[in-house]
């Protein structure tokens, strides 16, 4: 068995693998590498035997290694193709430990050439694995791909107008719908008559679209050459030439998101005031029935707070570099093109419910163990319920600034009260369900406007 202690970035295993893409292999497939050149130096060894990747000593294939082949200073490309540099090997009763770290790349590669290229990642290139549970990956409408642009795509409830001039071609959108939920719940008993839980949610739901990334670029490393030059009073001497190489990109997209952010909290508290209770039992105590009197108070309500939210960006950006041997990086030269809108609406949602009255309860159980469980009551109850949501957006836009306010809100809210009866039925642990639940209200109190 052998187990490896790796260190370092794994930026030398991304170029190699994406080398292995070559145009012949995948000449269907979207947004992918092609024509690339790496030439490995001499003393690297290959453990993928990949046949896109040769020797500098030679055009053809050579001959593959295995892990036997490491030694200290050895330098390979593991079998998920990042380039290692063993520093260690030991033993540990029948293990065998190989300590790596990351090498220099002017150790590994020789060469490498790749010319310009312009993918555009589209759906195609989603790793089916990414996708998260929660998160759906929405197929392009018909005429998508000819409709284009962010901007004219469905907007939310709160959508503020963006700068849809993007310099991003009318491609096609990949639209992403998340709907995630993380839960927490605590409950507790007190005195045998206080019980209370309380719950936490938090929530995200809305969409993503993303303008096809687009990533153009190209890549030579410098070369150093050597050649003999002879004449014929002497031997000749050697002439040394450098070829410079470069490093170009550039990046465009643009995303949206429109989507609601949401905190509940849940509380529950019931108390139960014993007045008294009946008992009947077999001779020896295994099965017993106990109806209880008793009144019962109890509260529960919940409040969510909760944020809608509008963001609209697109990036350009893009680079150059000329390298001169041994990679020294002259005319440097960068930019970028980016605009941003952003915009949130606050919300407030809450209820809350009381109930006191007398209520009649019947409880079996065979030896200490609950099987049957039943309770009926009624008395009076108030609910109240309400929403509240800032009637505008407060924003910020790359170009004006801040904008929008907060100052004018819209509300609607309900206040009830009445009598109620309720009863319930449960079977040991695996069932319960509610037989009767009867409201009559004698007072109710609606109304909605702004502020």
């Amino acid at each position: 068995m052998t187990r490896w202690r790796l260190g370092g970035a794994r930026f030398l295993g991304i170029i190699i693998c994406l080398s292995a893409i070559t145009a012949p292999a995948f000449s269907g497939s979207k947004g992918i590498v092609q024509d690339v050149t790496i030439v490995l130096e001499d003393r690297v060894l290959d453990l993928r035997a990949n046949p896109h990747i040769r020797g500098s000593s030679g055009m053809g294939i050579g001959d593959y290694a295995s892990i036997e082949d490491l030694e200290v200073g050895s330098l390979f490309l593991s079998a998920d193709g990042t380039a290692l540099k063993v520093v260690a090997i030991k033993k540990s009763g029948e293990e065998t430990i190989i300590e790596t770290v990351q090498p220099d790349i002017r150790e590994v590669i020789a060469e490498c050439y790749m010319p310009d290229q312009e993918i555009r990642f589209t759906v195609d290139n989603i790793l089916p694995e990414s996708i998260q549970d929660g998160v759906v990956i929405i197929p392009d409408a018909p005429g998508a791909q000819s409709a284009g642009r962010l901007g004219s795509l469905a907007q939310g409830p709160t959508w503020i107008d963006t700068d849809t001039n993007e310099n991003v071609q009318g491609n096609s959108v990949i639209t992403v719908s998340v709907d995630k939920t993380f839960s927490m719940e605590k409950s507790g008993t007190a005195f045998g008559i206080l019980t209370g839980t309380i719950e936490g949610e938090l929530g995200i739901k809305g969409q993503l679209r993303i303008s096809n990334p687009i990533l153009k670029g190209g890549l030579k490393m410098p070369a150093i050459h050597v050649r003999w030059v002879t004449v014929w009073w002497y031997i000749g001497y050697p002439a040394v030439s450098f070829e410079t190489g470069y490093l170009h990109a550039s990046f465009d997209s643009a995303e949206q998101i429109d989507c609601k952010i949401t905190g509940t909290v849940t509380l529950g508290i019931e108390v139960k005031i014993p007045l008294y209770a009946l008992l009947a039992s077999d001779p020896s105590g295994t099965f017993s029935f106990l109806i209880g009197v008793y009144l019962k108070v109890s509260m529960e309500g919940s409040v969510t707070l909760g944020f809608e939210i509008c963001e609209y960006a697109r990036l350009g950006i893009w680079g150059s570099v000329d390298l001169v041997w041994p990679f020294i990086p002259v005319d440097l030269s960068a930019g970028s093109d980016f605009y941003y809108n952003f915009a949130v609406r606050p919300s407030f949602e809450g209820w809350e419910e009381n109930k006191a009255g007398p209520y009649l309860g019947l409880e079996g159980t065979i030896a200490g163990t609950t099987i049957l469980s039943a309770e009926i009551g009624g008395g009076i109850y108030t609910r109240v319920e309400g929403y509240i949501e800032a009637a505008d957006v407060i924003g910020l836009d790359k170009n004006v600034g801040g904008y929008g306010s907060w100052a004018h809100w819209t509300y609607s809210g309900k206040a009830e009260v009445g009598g109620y009866l309720e009863a319930t039925l449960g079977i040991a642990d695996v069932w319960s369900t509610t037989l009767l639940d009867k409201r009559w209200p004698f007072l109710q109190i609606e109304g909605e406007g702004e502020f």
